[in-house]
């Protein structure tokens, strides 16, 4: 596995300082830090304002500590299309991401894109963290926020598995 979100070692898994390498949770399977835990529902949560989409409009996508754990060290969030694929053969990902706080930047390690994010400089990230994200105009289908995290430093105690959130959500109804 030559691409992996995250770089394990001999103690706690740490993220890489210079972001994720890959651009899709799904390109992480197999790789030398396990397998992700398919729902990280409990440890950290998802959350999306407005609950829908309007084309052209900016909402906010938001990470907030489950019952446990408030800081991240490594970070992959982006939007996609689960209905359609792009030619790299995932989900074709849709819309921007404007504005990245202070240690996030923008992801796909060789071909830096607005319609990812991932962490910056390898350190830890203090929960919540909230980011801008707009619709493209013209769309009009459900969608679905993909992420990929790893708790930061002495939170980090049980396996070197990242941990995958997703959350569907749609347009907004029509007036």
């Amino acid at each position: 596995c030559g691409l992996a979100l995250l770089i394990a070692s001999g103690g706690p898994a740490r993220a890489s300082s210079s972001g994720a390498p890959i651009c899709h949770v799904d390109q992480i399977i197999g790789c030398p830090m396990g397998f992700p835990v398919p729902s990280g529902a409990g440890i950290y949560a998802l959350q999306i304002e407005p609950a829908a989409y309007t084309p052209g409009q900016a909402l906010s996508i938001s990470v907030y500590p489950g019952n446990t754990f408030s800081l991240l060290n490594g970070i992959l969030l982006y939007v996609e299309r689960p209905d359609q694929l792009g030619g790299d053969g995932y989900p074709l990902k849709v819309g921007n991401f404007s504005a990245p706080p202070a240690g996030v930047q923008l992801a796909c390690a060789f071909n830096p894109t607005t319609q990812a994010l991932t962490h910056d400089g390898g350190g830890n990230l203090a929960l919540p963290i909230g980011f801008t994200w707009t619709a493209p105009l013209g769309l009009d289908v459900p969608l679905r926020v993909r992420a990929m995290l790893l708790r930061a430093g002495s939170e980090y105690n049980w396996d070197n598995a990242p941990f995958e959130l997703e959350r569907l959500f749609g347009p907004a109804p029509k007036e």
